[in-house]
């Protein structure tokens, strides 16, 4: 929660910087970059992080938990090189990269751009391992690095160019990850063993997750990505992209929660009561505060001229409510081995999002991007709630 709470604070304090630093449509082209790496961490790593998480969180064995550290890295290497060449033929066909001048700058931070997605890789497998001090370093420490060379940069008043910011942004996870691996201390003995077991558990597993994700996590991310297609410039993503920061921690507290518990899940069968109580109490409160505190925090931290998100972040806001209860409810089940129960609803809710997104954009811009996460986090909560009454 400490680390979680400072990683906030930390991501307030960045984007003061970079608002700063960057015009309206620089900051707005910066975010519509960083909504392609988030959308693609969800999309290429094809569940096998699911099923290490599965199964060290099944596991005692230091020595087995660490074989799964190796083997995952492993995987995020072909993974990465697969998200790479991907990212590459899409840079070539995107009208916004290169009307927005960002196609030069795309494919040089392209390579770096691969450690977003052992993000996912952390989040996963350190949360199944309980290694939740590294945890807290993953989601932390980047913020910190990056907040340094922005403060760097604005005092000294050198200029940076987006290129700049974007290399200085994955330099920090780099870093940071690095010294993850290293505490990991993966074992490569036995790998191929290894990798058959990950291969098998995520033919069952992880992969029916992932494709459910795709369509829920994925198409949630691809909103912001489809918001810059749209839109005549990038400054609409900017203003999308700060109600999407102010109101994550509305789904970062379940999860928080969820993460903490997961080993205590895989052997209970019921939700505690006083646990239900205490996120329902946190998560409202947290709501509350966001929406009477918005309109002059943005107007102090960002500026007169980011006001327009203040509009977006009644619908975000309640968005994110809904998504990190159901989130709750997911990790609780995920715990249970409920893969195509989960899968199901992730594509349940994909396909909402699918269905909805174009014509919500089109007609009314950042706005309608905002009322789909809204929309998406009724239906997510209504099935995931129905899934947990049904495994009691």
């Amino acid at each position: 929660m400490a680390s979680t709470v400072l990683s906030m604070l930390f991501l307030i304090a960045i984007n003061y910087f970079l608002t700063k630093l960057l015009t309206p449509v620089q900051y707005g082209n910066y975010s519509f970059i960083i909504n392609i790496f988030v959308f693609s961490q969800t999309v290429f790593n094809f569940g096998f992080f699911y099923s290490i998480c599965r199964l060290v969180s099944l596991s005692e064995d230091i020595i087995k938990i660490r074989r799964f550290y190796f083997a995952g890295i492993l995987l995020w290497v072909f993974l990465s090189a697969t998200m790479v060449l991907s990212l590459g033929i899409y840079s070539v066909f995107s009208d916004n990269l290169k009307e927005n001048g960002l196609l030069g700058a795309f494919l040089l931070v392209l390579p770096l751009g691969a450690v977003y997605l052992f993000t996912s890789f952390n989040e996963l497998v350190l949360q199944g391992s309980n290694q939740i001090s590294l945890l807290s370093i993953s989601r932390l420490f980047p913020r910190i690095i990056f907040l340094l060379i922005l403060l760097f940069f604005f005092y000294s008043c050198i200029h940076i160019s987006i290129l700049g910011i974007l290399v200085s942004y994955f330099l920090s996870y780099i870093l940071v990850y690095t010294y993850i691996v290293y505490r990991l201390k993966p074992v490569r003995r036995g790998c191929s063993t290894t990798m058959k077991e990950i291969w098998q558990v995520n033919r069952d597993y992880g992969f029916p997750i992932y494709i459910g994700s795709v369509l829920s996590v994925g198409a949630s991310n691809f909103v912001g990505v489809l918001l810059g297609m749209v839109s005549a410039n990038n400054v609409s993503v900017g203003f999308y992209n700060i109600a999407l920061q102010i109101s994550m921690p509305l789904s970062m507290i379940p999860n928080i929660i969820a993460t903490v518990l997961f080993k205590h899940f895989v052997v209970t069968n019921i939700i505690s009561r006083k646990i239900l109580y205490l996120l329902l109490f946190l998560c409202i409160l947290s709501y509350i505060c966001i929406i009477i505190f918005s309109r002059p925090f943005i107007a102090l931290v960002f500026g007169e001229s980011y006001l327009s998100s203040v509009v977006l972040l009644k619908y975000i806001s309640l968005g994110f409510l809904l998504y990190g209860i159901s989130d709750f409810f997911n990790k609780f089940l995920l715990s249970k081995g409920n893969g195509k129960e989960l899968r199901n609803i992730s594509l349940w809710v994909g396909v909402v999002i699918l269905f909805i997104s174009y014509p919500l954009i089109i007609l009314y811009g950042e706005i309608g991007a905002s009322c789909i996460k809204l929309v998406s986090g009724i239906v997510y909560l209504f099935l995931v709630i129905r899934l947990y009454r049904n495994s009691l």
